[in-house]
């Protein structure tokens, strides 16, 4: 799914990922709009948005990340 937003342009949101963003309240929820693509860390997926990231695992699954924790993930 591509979001579009003034501020950051169209970028996709991969399925992986879509349905944890659409969770999380979607462009309008904390997160706001994805802010660059998909990229692979490590053994993990995770998506940069406005306000934190997704993190997707094989095992885990996908999950928003945000705040001081989403600092300590990103470290």
């Amino acid at each position: 799914t591509v979001y579009w937003s003034e501020a950051t342009g169209g970028r996709a949101v991969s399925a992986r990922l879509r349905d944890a963003y659409a969770a999380a309240g979607g462009p309008g929820g904390p997160l706001g709009f994805p802010m660059a693509g998909e990229q692979t860390v490590g053994s993990a997926q995770v998506q940069r948005f406005q306000s934190g990231s997704i993190y997707w695992t094989a095992a885990g699954g996908a999950h928003p990340v945000r705040g001081g924790i989403g600092g300590a993930w990103s470290a």
